[in-house]
């Protein structure tokens, strides 16, 4: 008898191998086997796909291999996973073997504890109690209409209730249900509700728990039936259910549910409501901001869309948006108004927090020659490095790696350098200057490396010690912010600025995510936005918590310019270490591109933000493909094109990688 097996490495295809007569009853579909591979005869566990009598013709029999053992006597996936992996694969361009190493639980995985003290989880309101009911029947009642329901949320209020009520009916029915969450952080502030409601039927899944503990959950999901609800992040989707009822994907709209780091980039919010299909399982997406895609489906009908109620609290925050065009023209960086320092001073006076908000780390964005406009990169990404005046360093954040600060411009010999623009660094030295006996602290990524040093922030901030905070949108995930007066959004153009197609949709999701937090507060808190441009409408829109128009004015350009939900983008890199050979590769690619999918539906070759990676120079190529095509028709072109320009020698030292549906 002879098997296919995947191996899980970066390999297009699966492998032949010989299974000894004294075994054969005992391989399985979905067994692991070991596996002697390649030409050094390493040994490798690989999993079991198809059995057959037969080897396939072009196969030649001296070289098949026996199988060395077999490593599990039941199989250690279903063929449902099976099924969802290939779907995967074809999607996100990918080979089956990467979704193979991801998905099954690895040696590779790190123990690391849980952090405590977390309170993102609101009060469940009495004016929404009072309608709880009828909004989970609604829900329940359009679930026999559609698949998926999107949930759009109120910032105001908790839905938490909502969700475990929607649990405990699917439970009834005997169910099984994925409780989703966009990041760890969250993941281990709402366990301790579901647990409370539901006991030890609840497991948590995720790439911080111990090896142990993720084979264990796993070997229950697949023989024991122990966990009824798994609450996970990313990597929570490939595990063996049997029974799947309902999916939650909870804050559907965080682009922390696309998996950026894994060989492949995939979306778990896009690629759980497949697993949904395979299942005949329901979706629940739930956002306050949802996506511009799962507003425009349920807008055709594709989605269910339940809307919970217009509540305001009676204690509303209170607006102000100042211009700072004025202290630009004075030669001043503005990054404090004096109507801001004035509000900072009444709120401490009044015993309240002041957080301060700034979406960039580091003391200046760039350094630059005032002579000749040169700028400091780092040598191996190419990008723009950040002044860090703690360490006197300069840091690329893409790699991480640090440089001296030259004493003079390398390129002109001038040693009067400038900085421009500023980060959280820099707005907690000059806050500091001047309120000198107040209690500052500060949250990004420098600070709180260390789960200790992060601990140590939010403790001291939800005490109350720390009077004044100076964070990144960390804040907006870890901390309760129910004894802060006022929230300053220092420089909200630099977030409405940056280049991409999802910047408006992106600036008002994440201020309104940190707006929720003093929403409602008992004190009556105030927001302070600074901007050059106040009477921008999206401002208006974000102090309005008007989503409709916000996404009515988004949708408009996506037709216009081809954009998701209308079209599926592809990004496709490529990298070479020379330069000129990396041009003429991109120049092959768009050739076939074109030729292949219409000149309108190529955007590129462009040099991206990131130039160079790694030694590795960069190119990007964007691709648009219409929203119903085929994604297994889309790899069999992409397939030929790469088998066509590699087949080339000079061009075989390039690498290719493809992110599909980027973020």
């Amino acid at each position: 008898m002879y098997i296919e097996i995947v191996l899980p490495i970066p390999l297009e295809g699966t492998f032949t191998y010989f299974v000894p007569t004294e075994m054969e009853t005992q391989v399985l579909v979905g067994s692991l086997v070991l596996v002697k591979f390649g030409k050094s005869n390493k040994p490798r566990r690989g999993l079991v796909l198809y059995l057959k009598k037969n080897p396939s013709p072009i196969v030649s029999l001296e070289k098949i291999k026996p199988i060395l053992s077999i490593e599990s006597i039941l199989p250690v996936v279903l063929r449902s996973q099976l099924r969802f992996w290939k779907w995967i694969s074809d999607y996100y361009l990918c080979t089956l073997g990467e979704v193979f190493k991801k998905a099954i639980p690895s040696s590779f995985h790190t123990v690391d504890s849980q952090l405590k003290n977390c309170n993102v989880l609101p009060v469940f309101s009495s004016a929404l109690n009072r309608s709880k009911k009828k909004i989970i029947d609604n829900i329940m009642y359009n679930f026999q209409k559609k698949d998926i329901c999107l949930l759009h949320k109120n910032i105001f209020l908790g839905e938490k209730e909502i969700y475990i009520q929607i649990i405990e009916r699917m439970l009834r029915q005997k169910k099984q249900i994925l409780y989703l969450l966009p990041d760890i952080a969250l993941a281990t502030c709402v366990i301790n509700r579901l647990k409370y409601y539901f006991g030890n039927i609840v497991g948590v899944y995720h790439s911080k728990i111990n090896l142990s503990k993720q084979i264990e959950i796993w070997n229950n999901l697949l023989y024991n039936d122990v966990y009824s609800i798994i609450l996970g992040v990313h990597s929570s989707i490939f595990l063996p259910f049997k029974n799947l009822g309902l999916i939650i994907v909870d804050e559907e709209h965080d682009p922390n549910y696309k998996q950026q780091k894994a060989s492949f980039c995939y979306h778990v919010r896009n690629a759980a409501i497949f697993l949904a299909t395979i299942h005949g399982a329901k979706v629940l997406l739930g956002s306050a901001t949802p996506s511009i895609e799962s507003f425009y489906n349920a807008q055709i009908g594709k989605y269910a869309y339940i809307k919970l109620y217009d509540y305001l609290p009676q204690i509303k925050p209170l607006y102000t948006i100042v211009d700072v065009k004025g202290l630009k023209r004075l030669g001043n960086e503005p990054i404090f108004s004096p109507l801001l320092i004035k509000r900072i001073k009444q709120k401490l006076e009044n015993g309240v927090q002041v957080l301060l908000f700034q979406n960039r780390r580091g003391f200046s964005f760039r350094i630059f020659c005032k002579i000749c406009y040169w700028t400091p990169k780092c040598h191996f990404c190419d990008i723009s490095l950040i002044y860090h005046k703690k360490n006197n360093q300069l840091v690329c954040h893409y790699c991480g790696k640090n440089y001296s600060l030259p004493k003079e411009c390398p390129k002109c010999g001038n040693i009067h350098l400038k900085s421009i623009g500023y980060g959280t660094e820099k707005v907690e030295e000059e806050i500091k200057m001047i309120f000198n006996n107040v209690v500052i602290d500060r949250m990004d990524f420098d600070t709180v490396k260390q789960k200790s040093s992060l601990k140590k922030v939010i403790s001291n901030f939800e005490s109350g010690q720390t009077q004044i905070l100076i964070g990144t949108q960390m804040v907006s995930r870890w901390l309760n912010m129910s004894k802060v007066g006022l929230i300053a959004i220092l420089n909200i153009d630099v977030l409405m600025n940056f280049p991409d197609f999802r910047a408006y949709e992106r600036t008002y999701q994440l201020i309104l995510q940190i707006l929720g937090k003093v929403c409602g507060n008992k004190i009556q808190s105030e927001v302070i936005i600074q901007t050059f441009h106040p009477d921008h409408q999206l401002i208006k829109m974000i102090i309005r918590h008007d989503y409709r128009n916000m996404y009515d004015m988004q949708i408009k350009d996506r037709v216009l310019f081809k954009y998701p939900p209308l079209f599926r983008l592809i990004h496709i890199f490529l990298y070479n270490s020379d330069e000129k050979l990396l041009c003429k590769l991109s120049d092959g690619y768009i050739y076939f591109l074109k030729k292949n999918f219409g000149n309108d539906r190529v955007v590129g070759h462009d040099r991206p933000i990131v130039g160079k990676t790694k030694g590795l120079y960069v190119r990007k190529i964007l691709l648009k493909i219409e929203i119903n095509s085929s994604p297994s028709f889309v790899r069999k072109i992409l397939k030929e094109i790469y088998m066509q320009i590699f087949n080339v020698s000079y061009f075989r030292r390039g690498i290719v990688h493809y992110d599909v549906d980027p973020v």
